[in-house]
């Protein structure tokens, strides 16, 4: 199977736009969850790398736990059944939604969710409820005889909603 930098910089050199991509996002997932050298540095506060996270690892620590807690059997033989297993593109497609859902879900708290510092990026998300608004704009209307533009001031209400901001700062 191919690694996830790999298929990261394939995605990448391909792109003709930025647009969300489910099939991307699955095959993404897929790969995290099945390449066991792909881990990525985790740093603290102070810029510095404290440790290593490996999504293939945690996979398969979950997939153990359930192993063992549904069967019984012992936590080495759940624990060699895991590392075994290759996840499929449905197990992948399940985590995607998962993973969404969680961060909608976690948003609506009222908390922010940091979604780790890494080498180059430390990144969060927020939510805040926006109030009902009113925002104006110009709409063309017609054309004056030394033809420019006649432009009237319209206005339209925007329903109450949720907003979702991100915020990145370097690592330094």
């Amino acid at each position: 199977m191919e690694k996830v930098q790999e298929l990261v910089k394939g995605i990448k050199e391909s792109l003709t736009q930025s647009s969300a991509s489910n099939r991307d996002e699955v095959e993404v997932m897929k790969h995290m969850l099945n390449d066991k050298d792909y881990k990525v540095d985790v740093y603290g506060k102070d810029g510095q790398i404290e440790g290593t996270y490996c999504p293939a690892e945690s996979a398969r620590l979950v997939a153990s736990n359930i192993i063992q807690g549904t069967t019984k059997m012992s936590s080495a033989e759940a624990e060699e059944l895991a590392s075994n297993y290759e996840f499929k593109r449905k197990d992948a497609v399940e985590l995607v939604e998962l993973s969404k859902e969680f961060i909608n879900t976690y948003l609506d708290t009222g908390r922010k969710i940091k979604l780790g510092d890494r080498a180059q990026k430390s990144i969060t998300l927020s939510q805040k409820d926006k109030e009902v608004s009113t925002r104006t704009f110009p709409r063309k209307v017609g054309v004056a005889d030394d033809g420019s533009a006649i432009y009237k001031t319209d206005s339209v209400k925007i329903p109450a909603y949720k907003e979702v901001k991100a915020t990145s700062r370097p690592k330094y």
